[in-house]
């Protein structure tokens, strides 16, 4: 940042000199008649210069400062784009998961009614040990649609916070 306000800095300097440099040029070349009133005009032109390059130089270094602003905002939109589409994937595959384990425990179910008591008490055996499986999936389904539905939010707003950002460069360009 300070070599930008350096940079500034000798583009302001530099047109001072060259401005007072074509003021004596003018001045020298003029006739020797040049009246205080035409000296006083030509110093009018030079301050109003000064400032136009000023402001020239305030408002590279505003637009150098929405450009990293801009960068910093875009990376933060990939990296939540990145992790919803890492947790939508992750959902979609405890949901298949979870699929299996209610079939297969529908499955158990049906057993577990069964008339003979051997495949009753091996039915029943399987849904014990099924049980906390299905369970801990259906956890781990509800927390990747907590995740999912916050990361959805949060890339809601960054996208708000990029467009909001684009706005303030538009308008500084129409200035």
């Amino acid at each position: 940042m300070t070599t930008h306000r350096s940079a500034a800095r000798l583009v302001v300097v530099t047109t001072i000199a060259i401005a007072a440099t074509a003021v004596v040029t003018t001045w020298a070349q003029a006739p020797q008649d040049m009246t205080p009133a035409s000296m006083s005009t030509l110093i009018g032109e030079v301050r109003q210069l000064r400032v136009a390059v000023e402001e020239t130089g305030k408002r590279q270094s505003e637009t150098q400062a929405l450009a990293v602003y801009l960068s910093a905002q875009q990376s933060r939109l990939v990296q939540i784009s990145q992790q919803l589409e890492a947790t939508r994937s992750q959902l979609t595959e405890t949901s298949g998961q979870l699929q299996q384990f209610k079939s297969l425990l529908t499955s158990m179910q049906g057993e577990a009614t069964s008339v003979n008591p051997g495949e009753r008490e091996e039915a029943e055996g399987f849904l014990k040990m099924f049980k906390p499986q299905l369970d801990q999936a259906a956890l781990k389904e509800q927390q990747l649609r907590a995740r999912e539905a916050e990361l959805a939010q949060a890339l809601v707003t960054e996208q708000g916070r990029w467009s909001d950002l684009i706005n303030r460069l538009e308008q500084m360009i129409k200035r």
